[in-house]
């Protein structure tokens, strides 16, 4: 099995609206990815995929999260009265909360419609700081 990877970052911030603690607050983060596909056989440029495709595939999403507030969509009517004060703010609601575990999955199911076979999902690895990252694998 061949396996690549390639790192993307973005700054972005988040309120987990369940959570008990700090995190119930807005707030930001400098976000890394990393995304790894495989595959068992090269291409016929020896490659398991050019890295600037996988960055094109990767970038449609990224660019949605770059310097946007990601909310629950649950957390959608306090957002909305932000909105009435600050309209060109940039967010974007999901039906889940905006935590490391649910972006990586939500990232590993867009990059994992965008491949073709034989190239598969390998990994995500959200860093939400430089020392917290979770992983989603299937």
């Amino acid at each position: 099995m061949y396996r690549i990877s390639k790192e993307f970052s973005f700054a972005m911030g988040h309120r987990l609206s369940c959570h008990q603690g700090l995190c119930k607050n807005f707030h930001g983060h400098n976000y890394k990815v990393i995304v790894g596909i495989k595959s068992e056989t090269l291409n016929d440029n020896g490659m398991v995929m050019d890295f600037t495709d996988l960055k094109h595939i990767v970038n449609e999403m990224i660019v949605l999260y770059d310097h946007a507030l990601l909310i629950n969509s649950d957390d959608k009517d306090m957002v909305d009265r932000m909105l009435d004060v600050i309209p060109e703010l940039k967010v974007l609601s999901v039906p889940y909360e905006p935590t490391a575990e649910n972006m990586a999955r939500a990232i590993y199911s867009f990059v994992g419609t965008k491949l073709r076979s034989p190239i598969q999902m390998d990994y995500i690895t959200v860093y939400e700081t430089d020392t917290s990252q979770a992983t989603y694998t299937e």
